[in-house]
């Protein structure tokens, strides 16, 4: 994979998600100098980020690597959709936030 079509494919799905390159760390686990590097093709993420990039940007991980050509959206399903959610959400608590809603879950639907 060329860092410069890994580079241009990374900013062509950020705008077509109306993404930012800090909420696209955050979402993906990682800092926003290194989405700036990528987006500048400086170097090239290893799979595993190209993957969760890919998730999060709805878009194929192998056009997003640059092996095809098509970017079809990866077809999710509503259970999938709701985990991404859940899981920014998440991202987003405090530890405190985080064993209340654990004990809400033992509580109320386990």
């Amino acid at each position: 994979m060329g860092n410069q079509v890994f580079a241009q494919r990374l900013k062509e799905a950020m705008q077509m998600r109306d993404m930012n390159g800090t909420e696209l760390a955050k979402r993906v686990n990682t800092s926003p100098t290194n989405i700036t590097c990528y987006r500048k093709g400086k170097y090239a993420p290893k799979l595993p980020m190209i993957k969760d990039m890919a998730r999060v940007l709805g878009v194929n991980p192998s056009w997003l690597a640059g092996i095809v050509d098509n970017p079809d959206p990866i077809v999710a399903s509503e259970k999938d959709l709701a985990h991404n959610q859940i899981e920014m959400y998440i991202s987003e608590m405090t530890a405190e936030q985080t064993k209340k809603v654990l004990k809400f879950i033992e509580d109320y639907i386990i």
